[in-house]
């Protein structure tokens, strides 16, 4: 998922409008919830919804994310995998 993410990022940077500090805080959002992570180290054909749940589930257990950056956590990779 990493490669697929600085793919994105990068066709974000040339192709759309986002602003520098949005690509500076998705940028700090895969580092600090996603890079390196089980979850993004799983090929995407092998990727499961199981999977998916179960990432979401510990990431806010204890309700310490907020609600907006579980969506933009979300919206990462929607957009990483939608992108590729």
């Amino acid at each position: 998922m990493e490669t697929y993410f600085n793919t994105w990022m990068e066709w974000r940077e040339k192709e759309t409008s986002v602003s520098r500090k949005t690509l500076k805080e998705n940028r700090f959002m895969w580092n600090s919830l996603l890079r390196d992570q089980e979850i993004t180290l799983i090929p995407l054909k092998d990727l499961t919804a199981k999977d998916l749940i179960v990432y979401f589930r510990n990431i806010t257990k204890g309700r310490q994310m907020t609600r907006k950056r579980f969506n933009d956590l979300k919206s990462i990779m929607n957009g990483s995998l939608y992108h590729r």
